[in-house]
């Protein structure tokens, strides 16, 4: 049974930024777990807290390169996968941001506190940037 093909303008820009997600996703795990160059904090709490977000980092990474590869084929299954992408993005950065504040880690600046930040940045900005792109134009009022 063939698939009608959906038309996702600028789709190429959009899945470049979920590659850039899924690789920035790695390459954290392997810079965490081969020297710790990211660790924002070396308390041994932050070590236990962030290590619990490898499966969901992966699953996330995952669902986006799924979308990515849907829009690339102009299939409609994409928006539902880019919906799982986008929920995991955003759930990942509050997680960080809450921790944070909670745990007094905005008051030291350094290198890994400047980069996490970075990445909290990237998923408060595409994480909501990515619903809008599949849902405009498919019937769903953004206004709502």
């Amino acid at each position: 049974m063939a698939q009608e093909r959906q038309h996702y303008p600028w789709k190429r820009p959009v899945i470049a930024l979920l590659w850039l997600f899924a690789i920035g996703v790695v390459l954290f795990w392997i810079s965490f777990f081969g020297g710790g160059a990211v660790h924002a904090s070396g308390d041994e709490c932050y070590v236990v807290f962030e290590r619990n977000f490898v499966a969901a980092d992966i699953f996330t990474a995952i669902a986006g390169v799924i979308c990515a590869e849907g829009l690339r084929r102009g299939r409609q299954w994409a928006r539902v996968w880019g919906g799982v992408a986008a929920g995991g993005i955003l759930f990942l950065g509050f997680m960080d941001v809450s921790y944070n504040l909670l745990n007094g880690l905005y008051e030291h600046v350094s290198t890994a506190m400047i980069m996490e930040n970075g990445i909290n940045l990237y998923c408060f900005t595409f994480g909501p940037f990515l619903i809008w792109y599949l849902l405009r134009g498919y019937g769903v009022d953004s206004r709502a």
